[in-house]
């Protein structure tokens, strides 16, 4: 579920219910979950499924790469704020979120 607040904001702007709003939300952060890798190694199998040479299709991928948006690489929370400079309270914080996260993901296989 995508935050409240966005969900809010999405719903006043464009005269959906929050429902709906959540439904577009959670549609398009999960568009722009893919990393770059991923969206390469897709757009060349597809573009190669449809008869294009290496050729071409890196030129045309190199052009979309341009023009869209990533998921950001994996961050350490803690790391991220010690680059940022901010506070020892902010750091506690970010590093305890780092540590739940952690717990809540499933173990690597």
């Amino acid at each position: 579920m995508p935050e409240p607040e966005l969900v809010d904001h999405v719903a006043r702007s464009t005269g959906l219910s929050p429902a709906e709003a959540a439904r577009v939300i959670d549609d398009v952060t999960a568009y722009y979950r893919e990393t770059v890798d991923e969206f390469v190694r897709r757009r060349h199998r597809d573009l190669h499924q449809r008869g294009r040479r290496n050729a071409e299709i890196y030129a045309e991928v190199a052009g979309e790469l341009a023009d869209r948006l990533f998921a950001a690489p994996p961050v350490r929370a803690a790391a991220a704020a010690s680059d940022l400079h901010l506070s020892e309270e902010t750091r506690s914080v970010c590093a305890e979120s780092s540590a739940t996260s952690a717990a809540r993901r499933p173990p690597r296989s």
